[in-house]
C-alpha cells in the first residue's frame, strides 16, 4: 500500500484594506484531496488485508491440522493488521465529517473573506483537518508496518505462490532425470556382474572377485536408496496434483503436499547427486 500524498496548499488571496479571502472551490478541492487520498489508502489496505487473509485460509483448507505451527502466528499478525485497518477507516470517516462541515460553511459562497462570518471557522477547520490528516497518516503507516511484518513471517516460513504447470514440470524433469540415472546405473551394474561371473568361470582370483562382488552389492544398495527417494517424491507428486485440483496458481505452506514436494525434490536431487558420486567412487574401485 502506497503512503498517502502530502496535502495540497490553499493560497489565500489578498484584497485591498488587508482583507484576505479564499475561493470556495479551492478550499473544497483541498479537503476533497485529503479525503480522496485517505479513501484510496483505505481501499488499498482492504485489498491487501483480504488477499493475505485468503492466503492463510486457502492453505488451511489443504492441511490436516489448521492449528499447526506457524499458522497461529499468522492469525496474530492478521489480527494486528485488522486493528490497524479499522483505525484507518475510523480516521478516514473523521476526515469526511470535517469536509462536510466545510461544505456547509461554504454552501452558496464563491469566496469566503476575512471580514465576514464563517471565515474564522474555515481557518480553524483547515488547521484541524491538517492535524486529523497527520493522525491518519500515522495510522496508515501503522498498517503498512503490520502488513510488512506479515510478509516477513511469510518469508520466514517459506510461504510461496506456485504455478501448477511449473511445479508439474519440476516433477516431470525430476522423474526423467532420476529414471535415466537409475536405468543407466542398473545397466552398468548388471554388465559388471556379468563380466564378474565370466571372470569367475575363467578362474580369476576368488578373493579379488569376492571383493568386487561386495562393491557391486554396495552399489546396488545405494541404487535402492535412490529409487526409494524417487518413489517418495512421486507419491508426494500424486498428492500435489489432488491438492492443486483445477487451480492454475495457489499459495503453499507447511503441512501441504505441494510444500513438502518442493522441499523433497530439492533434497532428493541433492541426495541422488551425492549418492551418484559415491557410486562413481565405488565404480572406480571396482575397475582397479
Amino acid at each position: 500500500m502506497k503512503r498517502p500524498l502530502i496535502l495540497l496548499i490553499i493560497a489565500a488571496l489578498l484584497l485591498t484594506g488587508c482583507v484576505t479571502y479564499y475561493n470556495s472551490s479551492d478550499v473544497n478541492k483541498y479537503f476533497d484531496s485529503g479525503v480522496s487520498q485517505a479513501d484510496k489508502a483505505v481501499n488499498d489496505a482492504e485489498k491487501d488485508f483480504a488477499e493475505k487473509t485468503e492466503i492463510i485460509a486457502g492453505i488451511r483448507e489443504n492441511i490436516s491440522d489448521p492449528a499447526m505451527v506457524p499458522y497461529p502466528s499468522f492469525d496474530g499478525q492478521l489480527a494486528a493488521m485488522g486493528t490497524a485497518l479499522d483505525a484507518m477507516k475510523e480516521q478516514a470517516a473523521v476526515l469526511k465529517e470535517s469536509r462536510e462541515l466545510i461544505k456547509g460553511i461554504l454552501k452558496g459562497k464563491k469566496t469566503i473573506q476575512s471580514d465576514e462570518a464563517g471565515y474564522r471557522d474555515v481557518i480553524d477547520e483547515k488547521d484541524r483537518f491538517e492535524t486529523l490528516f497527520e493522525d491518519y497518516r500515522g495510522k496508515a503507516d501503522r498498517y503498512q508496518k503490520e502488513s510488512a511484518a506479515f510478509n516477513d513471517l511469510a518469508k520466514q516460513h517459506s510461504l510461496v505462490r506456485v504455478v501448477t504447470a511449473d511445479l508439474e514440470k519440476k516433477v516431470q524433469d525430476y522423474k526423467k532425470d532420476s529414471d535415466n540415472q537409475i536405468a543407466n546405473a542398473h545397466t552398468e551394474i548388471d554388465g559388471a556382474e556379468v563380466n564378474l561371473d565370466s571372470a569367475e568361470k575363467a578362474g580369476y582370483d576368488e578373493l579379488k572377485i569376492d571383493e568386487k562382488r561386495l562393491l557391486l552389492l554396495e552399489m546396488r544398495l545405494l541404487l535402492a536408496d535412490i529409487e526409494e527417494k524417487r518413489d517418495d517424491v512421486l507419491v508426494l507428486a500424486k498428492r500435489f496434483r489432488a491438492e492443486a485440483g483445477e487451480r492454475s496458481e495457489y499459495y503453499v505452506g507447511p503441512g501441504m503436499a505441494s510444500f513438502e514436494l518442493l522441499k523433497a525434490i530439492k533434497e532428493a536431487s541433492a541426495d541422488i547427486s551425492a549418492k551418484s558420486k559415491e557410486m562413481n567412487g565405488l565404480a572406480e574401485r571396482f575397475g582397479e
